[in-house]
C-alpha cells in the first residue's frame, strides 16, 4: 500500500504511508517474539497482532525518486545512522560526562567541541584505518560499536601505537559475528548501494 495521508495533532503535514507486507517467516517470527515478551504494561490486541504482519513507513520522499520498495530498502539504510550514534552514546560514552549545571552556555559549549573533536579523532584516526585494515586481511567488517567499546577500554594501546598485538585483538573483539539468517548492517548498505547503482 502506498496512499497520501496528513500526518500531525496541530500542523497537519502531508506524507506518504507505504505498507509492505511481510513474509510469513517475517511475521511468524515477529509474532513469536510479542507473544513472549513479559512485560505486564503491554497488552496486545488484534490490531497490534496485524500490523505484525507489515512493514510501515512515512516519507515525504516522492514517488519519482523512491517507489515503494525503494523506500523500504532506504530506510534498512537508516539503520547505520543509528547504530553511528550508538557506538558515540554506548561504545565511546558521549552522553557520560555531560556537564550537570547546564546553565553555563560556555561550559555546555566547550563540551560538546572537545566531545565533537573526540568523535572526529575516532573516526578519522582510529576507526577508518583499522577498518580497511581489517577488511584487506580478513574480508569481514568491523563493527564499529564493538570497536568503540573496545577503544574505550584500550585507550592505551593506541597511544603505544599499532603493533601485531593490536590488531589480533581488533580482529578478535571487534568483528562483526558471522550470521546465515540476515546480514549485517554494513552489507546491507553495500547491497542497497549496489542495487540503487545498478
Amino acid at each position: 500500500m502506498d496512499i497520501r495521508v496528513l500526518c500531525g495533532s496541530k500542523e497537519l503535514l502531508p506524507v506518504r504511508l507505504i505498507a509492505i507486507k511481510l513474509n510469513e517467516g517475517q511475521t511468524a517470527e515477529r509474532l513469536r517474539k510479542a507473544k513472549k515478551d513479559r512485560d505486564k504494561r503491554l497488552n496486545h490486541g488484534k490490531d497490534y497482532y496485524f500490523l505484525l504482519g507489515y512493514v510501515i513507513f512515512i516519507t515525504n520522499v516522492e514517488e519519482d525518486t523512491w517507489q515503494a520498495t525503494q523506500a523500504g530498502q532506504a530506510y534498512r539504510c537508516r539503520w547505520n545512522i543509528e547504530i553511528l550514534f550508538k557506538s558515540w552514546k554506548s561504545g565511546l560514552k558521549a552522553g557520560k560526562n555531560i556537564p550537570v549545571a547546564r546553565e553555563c552556555t560556555a561550559r555546555v559549549e566547550s563540551y560538546l567541541y572537545l566531545m565533537l573533536l573526540y568523535l572526529t579523532w575516532f573516526h578519522l584516526l582510529v576507526f577508518t584505518p583499522l577498518r580497511w585494515a581489517v577488511y584487506k586481511e580478513t574480508g569481514r567488517h568491523l563493527s564499529i560499536i564493538k570497536a568503540a567499546l573496545w577503544a574505550v577500554n584500550n585507550m592505551d594501546w593506541f597511544f603505544e601505537g599499532y603493533s601485531h598485538k593490536i590488531m589480533c585483538h581488533i580482529k578478535y573483539y571487534c568483528i562483526y559475528d558471522s550470521r546465515k539468517d540476515r546480514d549485517n548492517a554494513v552489507q546491507k548498505l553495500e547491497a542497497f548501494l549496489h542495487q540503487s547503482l545498478a
